[in-house]
């Protein structure tokens, strides 16, 4: 019986500990032209810990939002190009254009580091703000298919290609 009311006392501190960081996570990511951003806050007993979680959460969402995007832009380029041979040879490259556009995380740039010491817990919370060029995940494309002469002569036409040759020259301002 004391064994379970020890594991119980034990079991309820680490939920309250829990909660307490979970609350502070809800964060919206902020919104800036040109660029894929991710906002982040991580809690932790030490400060250094609580920005690296933060700080690889960040990085990580952005990663995520960039797959995404490619993906969706990827799809959109298999339906322009349209006929079944032309689609089969788009096949061959898609694994090569997503294998192109993924970045090394440590790329990101971090735009901003915040700390709050929680007295009560005695728990630091890391807010971290990361940003990507969308100019780069696109530059990283058209280099890929230009690079690829049956890829290039099928995509060049598409509205999706013109998008992405107006995408990679705007440059986003700091």
């Amino acid at each position: 019986m004391k064994n379970r009311l020890i594991v119980l006392m034990g079991l309820m501190i680490i939920g309250i500990y829990l909660i307490g960081c979970a609350g502070w996570r809800d964060v919206s990511d902020p919104q800036k032209e040109g660029y894929f951003c991710a906002q982040r806050i991580e809690c932790s007993k030490d400060l250094n810990i609580a920005f690296d979680k933060a700080t690889t959460e960040a990085r990580t969402a952005i990663a995520e939002k960039i797959a995404v995007a490619v993906t969706t832009d990827v799809e959109k380029l298999k339906r322009e190009v349209g006929a079944p041979i032309e689609a089969e040879i788009m096949l061959k490259y898609i694994k090569g254009i997503a294998e192109q556009t993924k970045i090394v995380l440590t790329d990101i740039e971090i735009t901003k580091r915040l700390y709050k010491k929680a007295d009560k817990e005695g728990l630091y919370y890391a807010e971290v703000t990361a940003e990507y060029p969308k100019t780069e995940v696109y530059k990283s494309i058209i280099d890929y298919i230009k690079k690829n002469p049956q890829l290039f002569q099928l995509s060049r036409e598409t509205p999706i290609y013109k998008e992405w040759e107006i995408k990679m020259t705007n440059k986003p301002q700091k």
